[in-house]
């Protein structure tokens, strides 16, 4: 049971492909409903993880490439039906590219290890969400999602992706503090 938080993230990792296939064959509800059940398992995990205390180094590393594999992949797709502009779909990839490339960077020439999600990489994420759903369900119904809801998600969320990246690179760029005994 210790590792069913591993578990819960093994079946959002393969729900991607199924997510990708729906939405780049124009099933836009199926995605946006598989893509819901996904959001949840990214949920369940952390809460079960937490909850019981079954917290892994392995589900440390697992969770979020399980998100970021999917929010990219989604991004790709939505990107190339059209859903959503394609400098918001580099703009999610450079970010996550250049935390990756910054983090590896770190920990190579650092003894640094712990890189904690910022309140900015969350309300980034927040909005990566909101504006896949909103495109998915604009798609699905456009009288539902106005375009006006949808280019002001789009914006507010390439705003707090690219700050969310600047964010990050100013956090590594600060000479960490030495801890004080206690």
């Amino acid at each position: 049971m210790r590792h069913l938080p591993n578990l819960i993230t093994g079946v959002r990792l393969a729900l991607t492909p199924v997510i990708v296939w729906q939405l780049t064959t124009g099933h836009f509800l199926r995605g946006l409903v598989l893509f819901a059940v996904a959001g949840f398992t990214d949920a369940l995990d952390g809460w079960v993880a937490r909850a019981f205390r079954w917290s892994s180094q392995a589900g440390a590393y697992l969770d979020p490439i399980a998100d970021k594999l999917l929010l990219a992949s989604v991004y790709i797709v939505l990107g190339i039906r059209s859903a959503v502009p394609w400098w918001l779909v580099v703009a999610v990839f450079a970010r996550d590219l250049a935390i990756l490339v910054g983090a590896m960077l770190l920990m190579v020439i650092t003894e640094r290890r712990g890189f904690p999600p910022s309140v900015w990489g969350k309300l980034s994420t927040l909005l990566q969400i909101l504006t896949a759903v909103a495109a998915m369900a604009h798609r699905i119904r456009p009288q539902v999602v106005v375009s006006t809801v949808l280019e002001t998600l789009i914006w507010l969320t390439f705003v707090a992706t690219v700050w969310s990246g600047l964010a990050y690179l100013w956090q590594a760029a600060q000479p960490r503090q030495a801890r004080q005994p206690d």
